[in-house]
């Protein structure tokens, strides 16, 4: 009985859903992943799946650091593995947040005061204030924000395609299925939001990994290897598949508008 009905369900919905469905579909997961449920909220809550969407993780390294030739870099190597080797500190760097385990749990919030952390004689190097720092400073949300916007505004556009209705011939009074053609001008304005709405994401994503592997560098080297640091793996695949999406979308209203050319062509002939 249950295997009548879901086919008759899919007979009925089916035939309703269209090309251009399919692309509001692909847009409307696009922005879940870049939007405040995910990439964009990722270390302002404490729960499991919050702060496991970071851009840059920061942790202290309790091996000692590598040796070096001069006095100098000796003693600070020697100063900077005695100020690290009794702790557990890992800091993740989010868009908005942070997120901080000490031994105590994770916590996270938009703000340091909000982590509750307690100053130098827990994070003597000041790795917080180093993701800090790389929160505000470095990283920026405005065109994923602003390629979320436009993707809004692309599925508003694509809701106005016309879709399956049934018109009656007047002369033979059968009944047929008819499906007009969209406005060549709401395809142009999406192909070019779309366009717009991947260059934005593309740069995002770029500058992100970018950043976080620039900042990794300079740390490591810099801290002679006391510190740790890796890029976060999940948010850096939501950001890429997000503007696999948007390509997709793109080659996909591309394929609309070459087709109603040719049709119009066609027809003109």
């Amino acid at each position: 009985m249950s295997r009548i009905s879901w086919s008759s369900f899919a007979s009925n919905i089916l035939p309703l859903i269209g090309y251009h469905h399919i692309l509001m579909f692909a847009l409307t997961i696009g922005i879940i992943l870049s939007g405040e449920s995910l990439v964009l909220a990722g270390c302002t809550n404490s729960s499991s799946f919050g702060r496991s969407v970071y851009v840059l993780s920061l942790t202290y390294q309790h091996t000692a650091a590598p040796p070096t030739s001069t006095d100098l870099f000796r003693n600070i190597s020697d100063i900077l593995s005695t100020a690290s080797e009794s702790l557990d500190v890992t800091v993740r760097v989010g868009y908005f947040g942070l997120c901080i385990n000490d031994g105590s749990g994770w916590r996270c919030h938009r703000s340091v005061p909000g982590l509750g952390t307690t100053g130098a004689p827990n994070d003597p190097l000041m790795v917080v204030e180093m993701g800090r720092r790389y929160k505000d400073e470095v990283l920026f949300p405005g065109l994923l924000i602003g390629a979320m916007g436009i993707s809004l505004l692309v599925i508003v556009a694509l809701s106005t395609f016309p879709g399956w209705h049934e018109e009656t011939d007047e002369e033979t009074g059968s009944v047929t299925e008819v499906k007009p053609f969209p406005s060549r001008a709401v395809s142009q304005c999406a192909l070019a939001a779309t366009f717009l709405a991947s260059f934005f994401t593309l740069i995002s994503a770029m500058w992100q990994h970018v950043s976080a592997a620039a900042a990794i560098a300079t740390l490591e080297v810099s801290l002679l290897g006391v510190i740790t640091a890796h890029v976060g793996a999940v948010a850096t695949a939501f950001v890429w598949l997000q503007l696999l999406l948007l390509v997709l979308v793109t080659l996909g209203l591309l394929v609309i508008i070459v087709s109603l050319a040719i049709l119009n062509e066609l027809t003109s002939d």
